[in-house]
């Protein structure tokens, strides 16, 4: 049976955390999905990994006026046999999908890059942001 639940998370307005309560031996993996091609391939790569290591997803996609996105991420892992939480918070993307990613408690973050050398250079990217911020490993796809 597949089920999707979708979490609409306004930035938190209190200093301390809800107690996380999940299955503590089952591997968690968290998707930052856009609908980019490069967000694809992390979809991909979290959906092998899944599979392999029978881990739970979570998909986020920070931007509102991407919410397609993250159906179409999931109509993606149901046809692969996988399920996902949706979460679809609002705010700085790498601030919200590392805060997404501690109070989730997930293992490994996976996302996209489309920005080259030169880019990494004027600014640092979502994806290296969420690298430095997230309290959990981070595959960056490519």
């Amino acid at each position: 049976m597949v089920r999707a639940t979708v979490a609409f998370e306004p930035p938190p307005l209190r200093a301390s955390k809800p107690p996380k309560e999940v299955e503590m031996n089952r591997h968690r993996i968290l998707v930052a999905y856009d609908g980019s091609e490069e967000s694809f391939w992390a979809l991909q790569q979290a959906a092998d990994a899944a599979q392999n290591a029978n881990a739970e997803l979570g998909i986020v996609t920070v931007m509102p006026e991407l919410l397609d996105a993250p159906h179409d991420a999931l109509r993606y892992l149901r046809k692969r046999g996988l399920d996902a939480t949706l979460h679809a918070p609002v705010g700085d993307p790498a601030a919200e999908i590392a805060r997404v990613a501690d109070d989730g408690a997930y293992h490994t973050v996976y996302l996209g890059t489309r920005d080259g050398a030169v880019a990494r250079a004027l600014a640092p990217s979502v994806s290296h942001q969420v690298a430095l911020r997230a309290p959990a490993s981070v595959v960056i796809a490519r």
